[in-house]
């Protein structure tokens, strides 16, 4: 067995050495041939030349990249200059739309003053000849219905006479209310449809607001005694306000302040009517949901005013009140479900006119204080959007001289460029120059080559 163990421990040693033996050789012959490419000048040349080209070429890369940087700033700075100008433009018409909104407030605070104040305008009367006495038909037979309602259904063609007063304590503003089933209602009166578009409560509900918006205004005048709004949907009386008033300085007053203004995108128009007593204007069927006539009667159906506001009015038991007194009228003694009580209810519910005036005042003056900050806070950006205009306009100089140092340096490196493409030629010839006459001469380089591949067996041993 140890025999047997000593014969393979020879053989793998014969094996190794053999192997060895080869590596060795392999090695020599890459050395020799290593050895013969150092020794032609050619291939030395060759290989430096690479080199040279390698890093000329590396260095060529580097100004391109610098150069492509430097051009990419340049667009960069070009796109944030005109980003910075179309902010600034951004910031001016903001701000001219913060003065125009700050005027328009200021105008509207200006106007709702002069209103309170008293300074009204109005449009101007009709000239001579023109106006609604002189149209109308001559002095005769009075029209029983204008007496009765102040219109008539056919208006300044009506047959008979239609009295128009110079004063009156009350006031007709034709078709001022308007609603989407009086408009509908009007225009087909057997469309059955129509009412499904809407309900008495909707109806009713927007006559409530109408009231509570309107009422106040015509309050400021003086005292009123008596308002109404018709319902019917024939055109000589759809959408009619009636107002009474105390006096008749007071009719006059809200005739001078209202005639002429505009309310829910419509003129206004206010005439002086002698109407003194609603039991013969008002429709008593209409009450009692009897009326044969329906929209077309010719007499009042009026809605009816929220917290049977100016019952006493309706009952005519205003007339034997004092007229002209707004302690007597207001001292009357009047039921527990009055219109004090409706102007409390209205108050928890949907507010006074006067107090939404009052709130939106306030909110105009602070949206003015707003549009102040905002303009304060505009010119601010605007500032410092033009530091930041003049700072980038600084940078795109620095930018462009650094660009045209760069395109002289570029022009440098390629000149010395070509003159290494020359260096290199004139060095090839040389080299092959060299290498033909060495070709003639083999003993000298024979020799040199013997002695490098002794230097080599010997590194290698």
């Amino acid at each position: 067995m140890s025999a047997t163990k000593s014969g393979e421990g020879l053989l793998r040693e014969r094996d190794d050495a053999e192997s060895a033996s080869n590596l060795l050789r392999n090695v020599k012959q890459d050395f020799k041939k290593q050895a013969a490419l150092l020794a032609d000048p050619a291939y030395v040349a060759e290989l430096e030349r690479i080199e040279q080209l390698e890093e000329e070429a590396q260095r060529l890369e580097q100004l391109a990249a610098a150069q492509a940087k430097r051009e990419w700033e340049l667009r960069d700075a070009a796109l944030h200059t005109k980003f910075l100008r179309e902010k600034q433009k951004r910031c001016q018409q903001e701000e001219e739309r913060a003065k125009q909104e700050n005027a328009l407030l200021q105008a509207v605070v200006e106007g709702l003053g002069e209103a309170e104040n008293g300074e009204v305008t109005q449009n101007p009367e009709p000239p001579e000849g023109y106006g609604r006495r002189e149209i109308v038909h001559p002095k005769g037979e009075p029209c029983p219905f204008f007496t009765k309602t102040g219109a008539c259904r056919f208006g300044i063609q009506c047959s008979r006479y239609h009295d128009y007063p110079d004063q009156s304590r009350t006031l007709l503003f034709p078709n001022m209310y308007s609603h989407f089933g009086l408009e509908h209602l009007a225009l087909d009166i057997h469309d059955s449809d129509v009412a499904l578009e809407y309900s008495d409560s909707e109806s009713y509900q927007h006559f409530r607001d109408f009231f509570e918006d309107t009422l106040p205004e015509f309050q400021r005048c003086g005292i009123v005694l008596q308002f109404k709004v018709c319902c019917n949907t024939s055109p000589h009386l759809r959408g009619n306000v009636y107002v009474q008033y105390s006096s008749i300085e007071a009719a006059m007053k809200a005739r001078t302040l209202f005639n002429g203004r505009w309310y829910a995108g419509r003129q206004l128009t206010c005439l002086y009517i002698n109407l003194e007593r609603w039991k013969q204007a008002v429709c008593g069927l209409f009450w009692r949901q009897k009326c044969p006539k329906g929209g077309q009667c010719n007499f009042l159906h009026a809605y009816r005013n929220p917290g049977n506001a100016f019952w006493r009015a309706d009952q005519d038991l205003h007339l034997e009140s004092p007229k002209d007194s707004a302690e007597g009228f207001r001292c009357t003694p009047t039921p527990r479900n009055n219109y004090d009580r409706h102007q409390e209810t209205s108050k928890t519910y949907s507010g006074s006119v006067r107090n939404a005036r009052n709130a939106y005042r306030s909110r105009a003056k602070k949206q003015i204080k707003k549009v102040k900050k905002q303009v304060s806070r505009a010119k601010k950006q605007i500032k410092k959007v033009k530091k930041q205009v003049s700072r980038a306009k600084k940078q795109i100089k620095k930018v462009k001289k650094q660009v045209s140092r760069a395109k002289k340096q570029i022009k440098k490196v390629k000149k010395q460029v070509s003159r290494a493409k020359k260096q290199i030629k004139k060095a090839d010839q040389e080299a092959d120059q060299k290498v033909k006459s060495r070709s003639t001469e083999p003993r000298s380089s024979d020799q040199r080559s013997k002695k490098q591949i002794k230097k080599v067996e010997k590194q290698v041993s």
